[in-house]
Formats: structure tokens, C-alpha cells, sequence
């Protein structure tokens, strides 16, 4: 887990993708393995920050554009023809959202609600421990 800054956005508002020095400063891709396959929903921050900040890693980016309807797209992997997307994130996001009581508020205070941190780990911890 690597949260990133909250952008506080007005009322019905939708924020704005992340931005290389959002991802940057979360410190996820320094936890990743050198040579890892970033697959990003087209957010070009992703492939800013893996070129720039994080050239020594050799990560590849692969992205699907979900604007466009774009679910899957097929790619090479070591030679070998692979099928990429974030549908693997998406299911886990989906039953994180599941455990989260919907009465509690993500936020207090302009920051994330610590009891939120709570049902989070515990997620973690649960999709970690499958066999």
C-alpha cells in the first residue's frame, strides 16, 4: 500500500488522474522489482515517472484506455504474446470496497480516517494469506 497526497476536489468533482510526482512521492515503484511490468489504465504519469525517476528499475509500461473502451490489450512479454489490463487490480479494489463499512467516511479533517487504515490492512493482510 502506497497512499498517495488527497487532491480535494468541490462537491461532485472527479479528480484529476495522478501525476508523475504524485506516484513519484508515494514510493510505490521503489518497492516494485527491477524489470517489473507496470499495466496502467493510460495515465501517462505512470510512464513519466518509470523513465525519469525510477530509470535504473528497467520498468516496461504497458496500458489499456479505458476512454476508449480499451479492457485488454495484447503484448510481448520475453517474447511470448501476454494479455494485459487492470482487471486483477479492479477485482481486488472491488472487494476491498466490499469490507469497508459504507457509514464510515474516508476522511477527518482533510485526512484519510485512521479507521479506514484499519479495514485496509486487514484486506491486505487477508488477500496475502491465499494459498
Amino acid at each position: 500500500m502506497a497512499p498517495a497526497d488527497l487532491t480535494l476536489v468541490g462537491g461532485n468533482g472527479k479528480r484529476p488522474t495522478e501525476s508523475s510526482t504524485e506516484i513519484v512521492s508515494s514510493g510505490l515503484l521503489g518497492r516494485c522489482n527491477t524489470n517489473s511490468i507496470l499495466y496502467t489504465d493510460g495515465c501517462q504519469g505512470w510512464l513519466k515517472a518509470a523513465k525519469t525517476s525510477y530509470r535504473m528499475k528497467r520498468f516496461s509500461v504497458r496500458s489499456v484506455v479505458h476512454k476508449k473502451s480499451e479492457w485488454t490489450k495484447k503484448c510481448k512479454v520475453k517474447g511470448k504474446a501476454k494479455l494485459a489490463g487492470t482487471q486483477v487490480l479492479d477485482r481486488s479494489w472491488m472487494w476491498l470496497k466490499k469490507i469497508v463499512p459504507h457509514a464510515l467516511k474516508n476522511r477527518n479533517d482533510k485526512v484519510i480516517n485512521p479507521r479506514l487504515w484499519e479495514y485496509i490492512y486487514q484486506f491486505v493482510y487477508r488477500h496475502n494469506q491465499k494459498d
